[in-house]
């Protein structure tokens, strides 16, 4: 069985772990990593729901993350001695897996060289206390490529290829099935990509009228258990204000318990 999680919104934290906990299979949940290392009632709210945390999003803070190689080296220093103190409280939780949005897409092509050797560096800090603590990191992409011409992936496998723990440094795949072309080759893209992706985040969104069954949600998950994917599968949904919390996970739980 693919091991799966869903997504906990920061704001109404609490409301999603209950709901989640309320489910008959699912039990597991991702959540950025400074909600879960800075509030104790999150860890209480989970033990008191039985569930676990394998993915954590954002080992750099969303709004620092993307833009961190664009600042100072002290403060690039500073962001790096936070992310290994983070590892090692994440590796205490038993986290598995902590997604690295390392801005890839911001890199112009006069500073190719440049920005993937402060890249480098930067990762190549934190992987040993990844590896210490048995956590994967994983650098962020997307599919689709955020926007024609992308080179992110190829970035990301350099990256992943030099960096000083290859085994240690995977792939965080952001991924948007509907904004997919419908003929898209879930099988072939599956068997080209198992080995260096740890985690799926499948976002799609109730509140347009996204369901997982027309967003091909049962053929990921089956191409993944064909090709033996030992990572994480996120489901991301995106909820309308007349949505609930409960609805959605309860919807989850039934579809991922057909497909068993």
């Amino acid at each position: 069985m693919i091991s799966s999680s869903i997504r906990v919104r920061e704001e109404e934290w609490f409301d999603w772990i209950r709901a989640v906990g309320d489910t008959l299979l699912m039990r597991q949940v991702e959540l950025p990593a400074r909600l879960l290392l800075a509030d104790p009632a999150v860890k209480g709210a989970l033990e008191h729901y039985g569930l676990r945390v394998h993915h954590v999003r954002s080992l750099l803070p969303e709004a620092i993350g993307p833009y961190l190689f664009e600042t100072s080296q002290k403060v690039r220093h500073e962001a790096q001695q936070q992310a290994v103190q983070s590892l090692r409280r994440l590796g205490a939780a038993h986290v598995k897996s902590a997604s690295l949005d390392l801005g890839l897409e911001r890199i112009r092509p006069k500073q190719l060289e440049e920005g993937l050797q402060i890249r480098l560096q930067f990762l190549n800090e934190l992987l040993p206390a990844a590896a210490d603590e048995g956590l994967k990191l994983c650098i962020v992409v997307r599919l689709p490529r955020p926007f024609e011409g992308s080179k992110s992936w190829e970035l990301a496998g350099n990256l992943m290829h030099d960096s000083c723990l290859p085994a240690s440094c995977r792939l965080a795949l952001d991924l948007v099935p509907a904004n997919m072309e419908k003929d898209f080759d879930i099988n072939d893209f599956i068997r080209t990509y198992c080995l260096h992706v740890e985690v799926i985040r499948f976002h799609y969104s109730p509140m347009w009228g996204d369901d997982l069954e027309a967003m091909r949600e049962s053929e990921w998950l089956a191409a993944l258990r064909r090709y033996g994917f030992r990572g994480e599968f996120v489901f991301c949904p995106q909820l309308a204000e007349n949505d609930t919390v409960d609805q959605v996970c309860q919807g989850i739980d039934r579809q991922f318990s057909a497909e068993m």
